[in-house]
């Protein structure tokens, strides 16, 4: 399996990392990230220290399709829950900043399996795809998997 290098939000949001130091570079990121989904995802991809295909294989979706929510300028491109933290579990965004895409595009977790997917958000970020995908094995739901 084609496995890219860390992003670098690796570095400053890694669970390993004490709460207070996470919180803190969360705190900077927000306040560096400008409105608007498809500038957010510009902004977060631009700064990730990747290049678009290593995202791409990070977030297990395909270069088009993140180019479509680069240029959705009018936000009018339906953007799944699911598809937005992969994009957020891919580059090991915080859950806050994850909420912040979510919030953009009017989307939020519900039902049982949206509970898994919030305690993906939550507790995993950070983790590598094959704990997240057992994770989703153990609650039924599909794995991630290359594009």
């Amino acid at each position: 399996m084609y496995q890219p290098r860390e992003s670098a939000y690796f570095m400053q949001f890694n669970l390993e990392l004490s709460e207070i130091i996470i919180a803190k570079n969360t705190i900077k990121l927000i306040k560096k990230l400008p409105e608007g989904f498809s500038n957010q995802i510009v902004y977060l991809i631009k700064n990730s220290g990747l290049t678009m295909e290593e995202v791409s294989g990070r977030v297990f979706l395909t270069d088009r399709y993140l180019r479509k929510w680069k240029s959705d300028n009018e936000n009018k491109l339906n953007v799944s829950a699911v598809a937005i933290l992969k994009f957020c579990v891919g580059l090991n965004l915080p859950p806050v900043v994850c909420n912040l895409l979510l919030l953009s595009k009017g989307k939020k977790f519900e039902s049982e399996s949206g509970i898994i997917y919030a305690a993906i958000r939550d507790k995993y970020y950070s983790k590598e795809i094959e704990v997240i995908n057992e994770v989703l094995k153990e609650a039924n739901l599909s794995i991630w998997e290359e594009k």
